[in-house]
């Protein structure tokens, strides 16, 4: 199994304002030390996912194991 390390950590911050990147930084730096930013999106989450994996969808490409 091939393992990427991340670089960067995106958190979605509409919920708790910040609350779970607080809560979640001590436990990434003890495991892998990395960036925590975090985003705010004004749109739905599934219309946001939708529009992510429509391509692979469209081309038959998506593999779920």
């Amino acid at each position: 199994m091939t393992v990427y390390p991340a670089r960067v950590l995106h958190i979605e911050a509409n919920f708790g304002d910040g609350m779970y990147a607080q809560l979640l930084r001590p436990v990434f730096n003890n495991i892998h030390p990395c960036l925590i930013g975090e985003v705010k999106h004004s749109t739905h989450k599934e219309i946001r996912i939708i529009d992510t994996i429509e391509p692979l969808m469209a081309r038959h490409k998506l593999i779920i194991d």
